[in-house]
Formats: structure tokens, C-alpha cells, sequence
């Protein structure tokens, strides 16, 4: 209504467009308060919105925006506003009767704010308001006559002592509501917090825990092994609910066996060998730190017996379908084999004392092999097949410190390493295999497979 009267009466439209200034500067901040609170960080994907959205929640910020809104009605009770006495005389008695209960509402309501600066805004606003009519002549007294026509059957008409008795008693009820109000909001918006903030931090917990859980059972069934499973529909490890076996063709299996460990470091005669398993179990999980290198991707554990390391590459085939050479989780194979091998020796230098030094011994095929999980009591992810067989008896019948492959694997990663031939090596099942020695060339480094492959 003020804004009408001030439209169609002011004769000056730089009063019209401060007016209008306000308000569109009200309007901007609603919208700047509205929107962070009606969204999540979490729903917003591009960064430069997300930093917005944490600039405008914080505490600061909020608080001024709050304020800004709050004391939008006494910047419009202050402006500056000229014209027609009659206009005055309508433009005050307007903006007293719409405006002052508004500025004095808005103040007290904010109630993410504390009680006290709430107080401080209603004071300053009353003060603000004071000013503007003490100031200006013609407004001073029209509120009161106003009040006190309305009102003439219980206050004393036309006595300017009773009015302001009735004004000052106006002001002192109402800042007594406004404390018990702004006291009982912050109670509640305390309440709320802490119930939120609990509700944030268990459902962080409970977030944890999954992510915990989850990982456990990545290390027992392999993650695109279980997502395969949702798709078919299994929703749970019951008894007889799991039925997943898969032929995959050129997978790459390798057994890294610690070949003189239960030889001359296991005791059960001196603390039952947990010494020595403590020490085995060291070794293993350097091994397993080597696959978070991301050129290992393609390379996964099956599973340890007692001093042999099972591993394969190629079985997740959406990986590999990623790969530009069909070769490269082959050749991420071959790499972790000397990984291991310079892991060993490291592990030697460090921690080993004398000649008895740990020996390892790798045997490497590739080919066909069948993939499947296996029990729902302890279900074990597991791979069969004769090349599962052949990569056995690769390390079986090779030697300290040395990779043995059969001789079709010679023939597919000659370009990338150097093979000697070792003879004619018995295998049981197959007869005699021609059997070579895989070495690093020369010139070869981690970093140029990984240029290469990576």
C-alpha cells in the first residue's frame, strides 16, 4: 500500500526508484536465503554452484542476509519521501500502520539468530523509527491521533501525554514478547540443531560401516563379480542363492612361491611359529600394496597357500576392453612378477640379518580358464583350468629368482622381454614342456610400460 501511494502521489522519481531499490534488493536476498536452504551440496554437481552454496551457508554470511532482510521495513520507514502535504499526511499514516508492527515482526523472527541479536535488531529498528518521526515534522503526532481515534473507547482522546503513556507501554509489552518468543525460538532451533547434527554424524557412521563392509566383501568376491550378481538379481549371500562360473579366455596366471621359508624360518618348536607367520604375513601384504599402483589394475589376488601367492590379470573383462593392446594386462602381469621380486629383496635388505636371505620363485602362464565362486559358508572366488595347472608347475620346477614360462608365452611377449631357454622341463600331465627364463630387458623401466600401456 505504501508503495502505491508513494507511486501515484511523489512528484520525484529518484524516490520512486530508491524505493524500488529496496525492494529489489529484499527480493535478492530472500532468494539468496531461499536457496541454499532448499537444496543440498550433494544434489549440486557443477564446483563453481557448489562454491556458492558453501559461501552463502556460512554462518557469516547468513547472518548478514538475515539482518539485511530483517530490517527491510524500517529502510523503507526511513526513506526519504517528498510531495503534497496531503501526500505526506497519507504516506505516514500508511507506512506507520503497515510498516512499524512489520519492522518490529521481522526483527524478532530470524530465528536461526541469537535471542540477543534479535533484541539489538527491534531496538534498532525502534530507534530508527524514532528518529524518522521526531524528524520529520509532519509525523510527528499523526500516529498517535491516528491510534488514539481508533481507540476511543479505551485510551483518553486527544491528550498527548496519554498517547505517548500508551505508546511507551506499546513498546515495553512488546519487547517482553519478543524475548519470551526469540528465547523459546532459540530453544527450538538449539533442539533441531543438535537432533540434526546427531541424525549427520550417525548417518556418517552408519556410511562408514557400509563403505567398511563393502570393501570386506570386495576382498572375498570381486566387485564387477558382485555387481554381475545384482544385475542377475542376487541381493544377499544366502545358502543357494550365489550361481556364478564363467569361461574367460586369455588370462594371465602367475604363483609366487617363497620357496625357502618353511625350510629355514618356520619353527613350531619356538612360540608355535607365530613369529615366523608374523613375518610371512609382512611379506604378503607388501605384495598386496603393489596393487594399488594403478598400472596393476588388470592384475588381481586369487588367494594365498601357505608360502604361495596366486595371482591373475584379464578376468574382469569390461577392464580390458578399456586397453588398447589386448596384451597390456599380460604384460601388467609380467611387471607385478618383478615387482615382486624387487619387493622381496627389499624386504630382504631391510628387515633380514645374514646370508639367509628370502628366495621366490615365479611361475607365469596364460590361456582359457573357468571363474566361478564357490560355497556360501565362506565363499571363495576361485579360477580352474589347465592353465591354471601349467602356471603351477611353471614355479614348481623353477628356480630361486627366476620367472619360468612355457614356451607359448615366450612367443607373445617376446618384444616386450628376454627369454632364455631353460630345456626341456618335465611337467606333470603335460610331459616334457620347453621351458624358458623371463628377464627385464636392458633398457626396460616401470615407467616406460606405464607410458606404454598405462
Amino acid at each position: 500500500m505504501v508503495f502505491v501511494i508513494i507511486y501515484n502521489a511523489s512528484n520525484q522519481p529518484n524516490e520512486v526508484l530508491l524505493f524500488l531499490s529496496v525492494v529489489v534488493l529484499d527480493l535478492s536476498v530472500s532468494a539468496l536465503i531461499i536457496w541454499p536452504a532448499t537444496t543440498y551440496a550433494s544434489l549440486l554437481s557443477r564446483p563453481e554452484v557448489r562454491r556458492l552454496y558453501w559461501t552463502l551457508t556460512h554462518p557469516i554470511i547468513k547472518e548478514i542476509f538475515l539482518t539485511l532482510h530483517a530490517l527491510t521495513p524500517t529502510m523503507l520507514l526511513c526513506l526519504p519521501i517528498s510531495g503534497s502535504e496531503e501526500f505526506i499526511d497519507n504516506y505516514t499514516t500508511a507506512s506507520q500502520l503497515d510498516l512499524r508492527w512489520l519492522a518490529y515482526l521481522t526483527c524478532s523472527l530470524n530465528i536461526s539468530t541469537p535471542w540477543w541479536l534479535r533484541m539489538i535488531k527491534i531496538l534498532g529498528s525502534i530507534l530508527a523509527i524514532f528518529a524518522f518521526r521526531t524528524t520529520t515534522p509532519s509525523c510527528q503526532y499523526q500516529e498517535d491521533n491516528l491510534f488514539i481515534e481508533s481507540f476511543k473507547n479505551c485510551y483518553i482522546r486527544n491528550t498527548l501525554e496519554a498517547s505517548q503513556t500508551y505508546l511507551f507501554a506499546e513498546i515495553f509489552l512488546f519487547l517482553f514478547a519478543m524475548i519470551l518468543i526469540t528465547n523459546n525460538s532459540e530453544l527450538m532451533t538449539r533442539l533441531c540443531f543438535y537432533v540434526t547434527r546427531e541424525a549427520r554424524i550417525r548417518t556418517e557412521e552408519a556410511e562408514s560401516l557400509q563403505l567398511e563392509a563393502q570393501s570386506l566383501l570386495y576382498n572375498i568376491i570381486p566387485k564387477y563379480v558382485f555387481d554381475y550378481l545384482i544385475s542377475q538379481g542376487v541381493k544377499c549371500l544366502d545358502p543357494g542363492s550365489i550361481s556364478y562360473s564363467i569361461s574367460v579366455h586369455n588370462v594371465g596366471v602367475a604363483f609366487a612361491c617363497i620357496s625357502n621359508f618353511f625350510a629355514k624360518y618356520y619353527r613350531e618348536d619356538y612360540k608355535g611359529g607365530e613369529g615366523a607367520l608374523k613375518l610371512l604375513n609382512t611379506i604378503i601384504c607388501n605384495f598386496d600394496d603393489l596393487m594399488l599402483n594403478p598400472i596393476f589394475k588388470d592384475v588381481e589376488k586369487i588367494k594365498t597357500i601357505n608360502d604361495c601367492y596366486m595371482v591373475a590379470s584379464g578376468l574382469n573383462t569390461l577392464e580390458r576392453e578399456n586397453n588398447d593392446d589386448e596384451k597390456a594386462h599380460l604384460v601388467a602381469l609380467m611387471e607385478y612378477c618383478f615387482m615382486l621380486q624387487q619387493a622381496l629383496t627389499e624386504f630382504n635388505d631391510n628387515f633380514i640379518i645374514g646370508s639367509d636371505k628370502f628366495e621366490i620363485k615365479i611361475g607365469y602362464n596364460f590361456g582359457p580358464v573357468t571363474a566361478g565362486i564357490i560355497g556360501t559358508t565362506k565363499p571363495m572366488y576361485d579360477i580352474w583350468g589347465d592353465t591354471v595347472n601349467v602356471a603351477s608347475r611353471m614355479y614348481s620346477t623353477g628356480g630361486p629368482g627366476l620367472i619360468q614360462v612355457p614356451f607359448y608365452v615366450k612367443q607373445a611377449l617376446y618384444l616386450n622381454y628376454e627369454f632364455i631357454f631353460r630345456g626341456l622341463i618335465f611337467v606333470k600331465g603335460k610331459g616334457d614342456m620347453e621351458t624358458f627364463i623371463c628377464r627385464q630387458k636392458s633398457h626396460h623401466s616401470l615407467a616406460a610400460f606405464d607410458e606404454e600401456f598405462g
